[in-house]
């Protein structure tokens, strides 16, 4: 397991979760703003009601491959879900992609 150093502060910690917030809210907003029901986003998807449910309600992991799926069916580029994100520059957004990748690969010590 890697242990990355930016784990270690607590204020870089809530503004990852404050990101993994914002994704989430932006999801739903897409979901919302074409109109469609939890359980028409799941047809489309081919997953369960309860899985676009638990996605909402960040109790399902909103891997980011899974970004890249879901703005496919949105018909938007996968940056929409970051949409509202405080100004960060290029490289500490790449940091931030690259974190959860790692974390959806279960290679970071949490």
């Amino acid at each position: 397991m890697y242990s990355l150093h930016v784990m270690a502060n607590k204020p870089k910690r809530k503004f990852l979760d404050d990101v993994e917030k914002l994704i989430i809210h932006n999801f739903k907003r897409l979901r919302k703003e074409k109109g469609w029901t939890q359980q028409q986003l799941a047809d489309k998807a081919g997953v369960d009601k309860g899985y676009i449910g638990g996605i909402e309600n960040m109790s399902n992991p909103f891997a980011t491959e899974s970004q890249i799926n879901y703005a496919q069916i949105f018909g938007v580029n996968r940056l929409e879900f970051y949409r509202g994100m405080p100004d960060i520059t290029k490289d500490e957004f790449e940091c931030l992609i690259l974190y959860r990748r790692l974390r959806d690969l279960g290679h970071l010590d949490e």
